[in-house]
């Protein structure tokens, strides 16, 4: 599906906010347990802020994403969207993504060299 280039859709503030709420408190926890969780209406989004000692990178922000309703699939204008809430547009050309291994989600990594994260 194209979305039109004279169409929008906007987030509701509240989703918003709490998306960048939970990326400021996983960024000041870097390699801590649990990670944070958000539901967003079927789709359940999983944040934390690895260590990554097997990278070239040592930390990394990582969001995984699946869809309760249909597994393993993301359609590119909900993928757009879901990436929005917790990555800025200048970070999303540096994002990694890799499906999921054992859970039908697709995880995305933001690459980080130091344990402070950019405050979104």
């Amino acid at each position: 599906m194209d979305v039109a280039a004279d169409r929008f859709s906007c987030v509701a503030m509240d989703v918003l906010a709490a998306s960048r709420a939970l990326r400021q408190v996983v960024a000041g926890r870097p390699g801590l347990q649990p990670p944070g969780v958000l539901l967003l209406g079927s789709y359940r989004c999983v944040l934390n802020f690895d260590e990554t000692p097997q990278a070239s990178y040592p930390y990394a922000l990582h969001l995984s994403v699946g869809d309760g309703a249909i597994p393993g699939h993301l359609p590119n204008p909900e993928l757009h969207w879901l990436l929005s809430l917790f990555f800025t547009p200048g970070e999303g050309p540096f994002l990694l993504a890799e499906p999921g291994r054992t859970v039908p989600v697709i995880h995305y990594y933001l690459p980080a060299y130091t344990p402070e994260l950019n405050a979104c």
